[in-house]
């Protein structure tokens, strides 16, 4: 049996690149291309909120004492009670008297599409078509513009149940979710929109208002007074021209600075887990480029970032689909790194390089004069004129695959998933397939049953085994299940044949109690290889 090969980048075509001296103060320049690149990275789902959401306290730091961690505030609606957080919820609340629960996620990997088709999946709705995602009513969350999405069916065996999730179109998203029968979701849809409105990322308990700064370190925007602005974190040395707005850190942007002209995106992160490597491959990608080479990095000139030295790259090519795009980019060494991004038109980005280099070298904590935004943050969604629920057909599609069903396996009705099966009193078996990146799908099935994501290594020693006459791996995970749409196992194990097809993963899936899941695991298996797919 043939073993799984890591996936290697394959460039499809490559630019010359320009070759750098070691005492160069010269950035290297990539021209236009297109690579595959690695992945990027994975959510920690047994971090904690201020880590996940990578927050640092004055001292730049993440606190691990209890005390520190970080709250989301909300204004809990009328009729409403707040329940306790746990693993793949920061924040949850009930209607109180029902089963309609409502859940805030603010950081989880997958896009806007990956997570929308999960939601799908889980109603047994179809999924939506990219005309029908594009055109989602707009809204917004934590700060982030987001799409609202409604979707009605059957979920976990109750019929007339109804989703209405806001999803950022940010990386990595978050999500809110408000799920439970339609009569009752309906009747609260503006009580959730308003908490959506009041959401905000608090600040650390029992965490003292930073200090003003003094006067040797206030930024140079004519000697204005910090006074009544919102605490920004990190400031600098303002060129001509040039603005602080108000920090995003749900965002990872601990400073942000408009550009003259405001036709450019500035911004600082001042920890963010990843390495070097990573997040140079991630920019690349997003660029269209290939990865940049260590022995390329190396030469690149070295500038001061908040007191590290940081390597200079620049980026030039095509960026969210527009073309003749730059992007300067400082990152420091580390494990945790600190990187500081100027992105927008080639003119633009060249013209302000020397302003951003000054800038860049005089970033530092402390509060600086921010100009707030003239639309106000807490903007009701705006909905098309006559809006109503987007409803999906609960009818599944033409089935793709078939197999021989093992004795005692109960067929799940108006699922979506294909040859849907449960056992047991909690266990369930089904086939899928699914976009994306593989090892993302099995970073998500990890972390619903509190594995952390799975290492290089981890992952070319998974075992292998055929699945639709090609290669895939095997997992064989145990602990406590947790899944995304609230299903909950003490002691549960889960098997998982996954391969890569097409541009799609089909894999099989079964979860439930460890020990019904022992005794499940030959019929598991014959089931596997009986797997085929439909004429």
């Amino acid at each position: 049996m043939s073993r799984l090969r890591p996936r290697t980048p394959f460039l499809l075509s490559l630019c010359p690149l320009l070759g750098l001296g070691g005492c160069s103060d010269q950035p290297t320049t990539f021209g236009e291309t297109k690579a595959y690149t690695a992945r990027e990275r994975s959510v920690d789902w047994n971090a904690d909120h201020k880590t996940r959401l990578m927050l640092r306290d004055a001292a730049g730091q993440t606190p691990a004492t209890p005390q520190e961690k970080v709250s989301i505030t909300a204004k809990v609606p009328e009729g409403w009670e707040e329940l306790p957080a746990r693993q793949f919820r920061d924040a949850s609340w009930r209607v109180s008297g029902s089963e309609a629960e409502c859940a805030l996620l603010a950081s989880v990997r997958g896009g806007v599409r990956g997570n929308v088709d999960r939601w799908c999946e889980q109603f047994g709705a179809a999924r939506l078509s990219d005309s029908q995602l594009e055109n989602l009513p707009k809204a917004e969350l934590l700060g982030m513009p987001a799409k609202l999405v409604e979707i009605e069916g059957s979920f976990q065996g109750h019929s007339g149940w109804k989703l209405v999730g806001l999803i950022t179109d940010s990386d990595p998203q978050a999500t809110l979710k408000f799920t439970g029968p339609g009569d009752t979701v309906m009747q609260n849809l503006d009580k959730f929109l308003a908490l959506a409105r009041s959401l905000k990322v608090g600040g650390a308990v029992n965490r003292t208002t930073p200090p003003t700064p003094s006067a040797s370190n206030a930024p140079a925007t004519g000697g204005a007074a910090p006074t009544e602005q919102p605490a920004t974190g990190y400031t600098g040395d303002l060129p001509a021209g040039w603005k602080q707005l108000p920090s995003q850190p749900a965002r990872f942007r601990d400073a942000i600075f408009g550009v003259p002209g405001g036709d450019g995106d500035c911004s600082l992160c001042a920890a963010v887990g990843g390495g070097v490597r990573m997040n140079l491959d991630r920019w690349t990608q997003q660029f269209g480029l290939p990865p940049i080479s260590d022995d390329t990095l190396a030469k690149a000139p070295q500038h001061p970032l908040l007191g590290k030295p940081a390597r200079l790259v620049e980026l030039v090519g095509t960026f969210k689909d527009r073309a003749d795009q730059m992007m300067l980019a400082l990152i420091t060494e580390g494990n945790q790194v600190s990187t500081f991004k100027f992105t927008g038109p080639k003119a633009v980005v060249s013209a302000e390089k020397q302003h951003f280099l000054e800038l860049a070298a005089s970033l530092r904590q402390g509060q600086g004069v921010v100009e707030m935004p003239t639309t106000p943050a807490d903007t009701a969604p705006q909905l098309p004129p006559g809006h109503g629920p987007v409803t999906m057909p609960v009818a599944p599609a033409a089935p793709r695959f078939e197999a021989t069903v093992p004795t005692g396996w109960q067929p799940v009705a108006r699922s979506r998933k294909e040859l849907h099966h449960s056992f047991g009193a909690d266990g369930e078996v089904y086939v899928d397939a699914l976009g994306g990146d593989l090892r993302q799908l099995l970073d998500i099935w990890r972390g619903e049953i509190g594995q952390a994501p799975i290492a290089d290594t981890e992952f070319a020693a998974l075992p292998k085994t055929t699945l639709l006459g090609g290669d895939a791996v095997q997992l064989d995970l145990t602990g406590t299940f947790d899944s995304s749409s609230g299903k909950h196992i003490d002691s549960a194990r889960m098997l998982v044949v996954a391969r890569r097809d097409g541009d799609m993963n089909v894999f099989v899936k079964l979860v439930g109690d460890a020990a019904v899941v022992a005794a499940q695991e030959p019929a598991f298996s014959t089931f596997c290889s009986s797997l085929r797919r439909k004429p």
